[in-house]
């Protein structure tokens, strides 16, 4: 059910949430990362040149780091303001230029725009990226011509510009005036190499909330920007997109299937989380509040292999909740065994040597014997333990975390 999941970090009130990749870790078997050079940097940021290279270097883990960006170039001719969809990429400072080709050296510019990050040499790029694949925008989604057409034929229908428009609001955490949105009569033209010319005939100033004009056409059109890119990745990888709830909402809204099936598989993770955490998104929460920290969250996950491996063999089509049920509420397979060997495996926890039971009189030991059969044997691993030990974890991190800042 669970086995290969597609993510561009998510960008969430203008920070990438580290906790939302760590959390798709956990719970899939193959996780692929698309990250955009902003992205990139954004990583490098929050997560130090060390553990952003042991995050590529995960083994579950395959990453695409482009030396771009995508973006939205709003221009302004006589009067006629157009939105191009395109993707930029720094190519130079200080009156050098880049060759067309060093992508390393645009990602050490994305990285070298902070004066406070550390590590800010073409070798520390480098080994950083050595885990992962280096390209460009125009590489990942088909090619520049095909990323912009894409996001044209979202942002020129007016009534799925009108879904991007709420869906910047939602992300931005902007009032948004429903009865101006309904009643806005928005046109789109398509003018070719200039973009597209967005006309309503109520100013967007009075659809959304706006600080400084930080919301325009441009910003809505970049929404529908990032929502083609997540709508190729499903289409191109065949597996489920980690996104933004504002993006999930559209792709119900939209009826596009690629995505709803990844809007469903999110909404029983998040279901799953509720019922048995009492809250969604518990391992980011706990890695956001910095109650666990980066190599602790990638210890958790690692002893959370089983849990994986139980997920990744349920039925495409089954519900994880039902099948979480289920799988705890199964009889122990002890139940079905004769007595005498219930018997053994019952005194076998309290020491009795396991080759008489199991075998009497061939000396077979415990070093002999599957492991997994013996599990089976005694009742088996269920996805249950992953629930409590996770818990207890996290709980424990969190009362922790609380007596320091009381102490503090």
């Amino acid at each position: 059910m669970l086995d290969l999941a597609i993510l561009q970090p998510p960008l969430v009130r203008g920070r990438y949430d580290i906790g939302r990749i760590l959390e798709t870790l956990l719970y899939y078997d193959r996780v692929h990362l698309v990250v955009s050079g902003a992205a990139f940097a954004g990583l490098w940021d929050s997560l130090g040149p060390d553990d952003l290279r042991a995050l590529f270097a995960y083994p579950s883990v395959t990453a695409t780091v482009m030396a771009d960006h995508q973006a939205v170039f709003t221009n302004n001719e006589n009067g006629v303001v157009s939105h191009k969809p395109t993707a930029i990429r720094m190519m130079g400072r200080d009156g050098k230029s880049l060759a067309q080709k060093d992508y390393e050296g645009s990602l050490l510019q994305w990285v070298s725009n902070n004066p406070n990050r550390k590590g800010r040499d073409r070798k520390e790029v480098a080994r950083v990226m050595k885990a992962a694949k280096l390209s460009t925008h125009g590489r990942t989604f088909g090619s520049y011509l095909e990323s912009e057409r894409r996001t044209k034929a979202l942002a020129g229908d007016p009534e799925t510009l009108k879904l991007f428009i709420r869906g910047t609001a939602q992300s931005m955490g902007r009032a948004l005036n429903e009865r101006a949105l309904s009643a806005s009569q928005i046109r789109t033209f398509d003018l070719g190499e200039p973009g597209l010319v967005i006309d309503s005939a109520v100013p967007l100033a009075d659809i959304v909330e706006t600080v400084d004009n930080d919301i325009n056409w441009g910003t809505v059109v970049n929404h529908a920007h990032s929502y083609a890119s997540d709508l190729y990745l499903s289409q191109a990888y065949g597996g489920d997109i980690v996104t933004v709830p504002e993006a999930a909402e559209i792709a119900s809204q939209r009826l596009d299937l690629s995505l709803q099936r990844t809007v469903k598989m999110g909404q029983q993770v998040s279901a799953f989380e509720e019922m048995v955490f009492d809250t969604a998104h518990p391992l980011s929460e706990a890695f956001n509040e910095g109650w666990i920290t980066f190599s602790e969250t990638l210890k958790i996950i690692d002893q959370s292999k089983k849990f994986r491996t139980w997920t990744r063999g349920l039925p495409p089509d089954g519900n994880l909740l039902a099948e979480y049920h289920a799988a705890i509420s199964k009889e122990t397979s002890l139940k079905s065994l004769p007595f005498s060997v219930a018997r053994f495996a019952f005194f076998n926890a309290g020491g009795m040597a396991l080759d008489t039971a199991l075998a009497p009189g061939t000396g077979i030991g415990l070093s002999a014997i599957d492991t997994f059969i013996v599990e089976r044997l005694i009742g088996g691993w269920r996805p249950n333990v992953f629930v409590k030990n996770l818990r207890r974890k996290l709980e424990t991190a969190q009362a922790k975390a609380v007596a320091k800042s009381d102490r503090g």
